[in-house]
């Protein structure tokens, strides 16, 4: 037999646990700003993820982009995909390899990059 009071405490609790929870904002990429780390230093905000371009599989081969701006264009898709409203800890290095640019027939040095997903409070 469950005491009367669980009965009753039962249900504010689940009420207490889901408080806050819910779905994260809908955020288009271009609104995902990306931050240097000290603008972070007065904002309250949360690290979503870390987006890494490397899986650490040698099997699997690393997207690369023409430039970097392309690289942090895709970081701020996945990003806003997340519910993050920033990036920070944003890396961007020539891989040393090629990618070939179709539309012109040379190719390009191949970008990778990689950063934090965060939710900044306020939007920032």
């Amino acid at each position: 037999m469950i005491p009367k009071r669980v009965w009753f405490l039962t249900p504010m609790m689940l009420l207490a646990g889901c408080a806050g929870v819910g779905p994260a904002p809908t955020i288009k990429a271009e609104q995902v700003r990306v931050y240097a780390p000290d603008e972070l230093a007065t904002l309250r905000y949360e690290r979503v993820k870390h987006l890494r371009v490397r899986s650490g599989s040698a099997a699997i081969r690393i997207p690369g982009y023409a430039t970097a701006a392309r690289g942090i264009a895709v970081l701020q898709a996945e990003a806003a995909r997340l519910g993050a409203n920033g990036l920070t800890n944003v890396n961007c290095r020539n891989t040393g390899d090629a990618v070939e640019d179709k539309s012109v027939g040379t190719a390009e040095p191949a970008f990778t990059c990689d950063g934090d997903a965060v939710r900044v409070a306020n939007g920032g």
